[in-house]
């Protein structure tokens, strides 16, 4: 468990926090992931982004994501696992040129309880979530979460989430609950 930490990254390039392994299971409280600039470069196979995960099952709990820029795939990476996000804000982070401020695939799914997303730009949609390779029930789940300011670099697709699924006969596995667009 890390408790309170900051993580920047120095001179203003890398990125925060990399999670990677199908069992791992850290934990982060109170953390802030901030000032970071990730152009998609890679390390030890992985890309590197203010937030990666590549498997297992984080939990962030009022964590700060705010003020990153991020090239190609964004600010959040996920490509595998679960995670969970609890009274958690991103705010302020822009990546014009990725698909998203969060962008999840590869059977990457995660529940968001009680977050304020606001205040990012990217190019399509500040969710970016493709649930081709989740099972039937893993879904992308969004509680009591407040969407605000958002926007897209040309106005276009979604400023709160472009959501996908290639499965014939299925749409999208996300489920939105009691948020504020």
């Amino acid at each position: 468990t890390f408790n309170y930490c900051d993580m920047t990254a120095q001179n203003g390039f890398g990125g925060g926090v990399m999670v990677t392994g199908a069992t791992d299971a850290t934990s982060f409280v109170g953390c802030r992931v901030r000032d970071t600039w990730s152009g998609g470069q890679t390390s030890d196979g992985q890309p590197v982004h203010a937030v990666t995960i590549a498997g297992g099952h984080p939990m962030f709990a009022g964590c700060q994501v705010t003020m990153n820029q991020g090239g190609a795939d964004g600010i959040i990476r996920h490509t595998a696992g679960e995670a969970s996000f609890t009274a958690c804000l991103i705010n302020s982070n822009t990546s014009p040129v990725s698909d998203g401020i969060y962008k999840a695939d590869g059977g990457a799914h995660a529940t968001f309880a009680g977050c304020t997303i606001q205040g990012n730009t990217s190019r399509m949609g500040t969710l970016w979530f493709d649930s081709s390779a989740c099972a039937q029930d893993e879904y992308m789940m969004l509680t009591d979460c407040i969407f605000d300011t958002n926007a897209t670099i040309d106005g276009q697709y979604g400023a709160t989430a472009y959501c996908t699924d290639a499965v014939a006969g299925r749409s999208p596995l996300i489920v939105l609950d009691r948020c504020e667009i």
